[in-house]
């Protein structure tokens, strides 16, 4: 229970408001919160023993897989479906445009060449 106070309340606005800089729904914070819960069940059984137990950090085996980010691309603060959708965000200002325009180009360059080896030819869009 106090795991999920926690979380709820790091990521309130974040869930709480449609932000171009975020995907951010409940199904994806219930997921974390079992991913959390389940990293820490160890610890939550010995602080029900021993209340001053302290907490051993232990990273995460596994990275969180977020299904719903299946296609997304990240780059710099946005996610790019996000950053070309005018309609739902009209008025959104880009701080630092260069720094996008190469962000982008970088990035797409990587997806050229994980698109590559992945196919052993190159694939042009």
């Amino acid at each position: 229970m106090c795991l999920k106070v926690l979380i709820g309340t790091a990521l309130t606005e974040i869930w709480t408001s449609r932000r171009h800089q975020a995907i951010w729904h409940h199904k994806m914070r219930q997921h974390l919160i079992t991913c959390m819960s389940t990293h820490i069940i160890d610890f939550s059984l010995r602080l029900r023993e021993d209340f001053l137990a302290c907490y051993e950090y232990v990273p995460l085996l596994t990275a969180v897989h977020y299904p719903e980010l299946e296609g997304e691309l990240w780059c710099q603060p946005y996610f790019l479906r996000n950053l070309v959708n005018t309609e739902v965000f009209p008025e959104w200002r880009i701080d630092n445009p260069f720094q996008i325009l190469r962000a982008v180009i970088d990035l797409w360059r990587r997806e050229q060449q994980r698109q590559k080896s992945r196919h052993g030819v190159c694939v042009w869009v």
